[in-house]
């Protein structure tokens, strides 16, 4: 597949309880994954500022270590194009929406969604569903 993501954000939860939150990006010639979890501060994935990285991958020798990497992520840089062959491959043929019926109870219900974007694609793609799964 010559399509490459420049990022992909997957959530799943409900209201009552809150989301759980996979981050993955490429930017600035590294890739990253991170997950947050439910109650945690939900991120804009396209926020330029939103980067995590292992300084000791740099490759340019002459650039300072921004020691930018606080939180616990895995770096994807070497298998990133794989990573979205896998990805797009698995979800290029799902439905825009997957709905199923609503529990009255809130906390009986499961949303979930995956962003992405790529630079092939028109703008940001968005797939959700309530209770239902392709």
């Amino acid at each position: 597949m010559a399509i490459r993501l420049d990022y992909l954000v997957f959530y799943i939860g409900n209201l009552s309880y809150g989301f759980d939150y996979v981050y993955t990006k490429r930017i600035n010639g590294h890739a990253f994954y991170l997950r947050r979890l439910p109650q945690s501060e939900i991120t804009d994935v396209a926020d330029e500022n939103f980067d995590f990285y292992n300084p000791h991958f740099s490759e340019d020798l002459h650039t300072p270590f921004n020691w930018k990497y606080d939180e616990k992520f895995t770096d994807l840089t070497r298998i990133w194009d794989h990573y979205s062959d896998v990805a797009l491959g698995f979800i290029e043929d799902w439905a825009d929406d997957y709905r199923a019926p609503a529990d009255p109870n809130s906390d009986q219900n499961v949303e979930w969604g995956i962003r992405f974007h790529s630079p092939n694609l028109k703008g940001e793609q968005l797939i959700y569903g309530v209770n239902a799964y392709p």
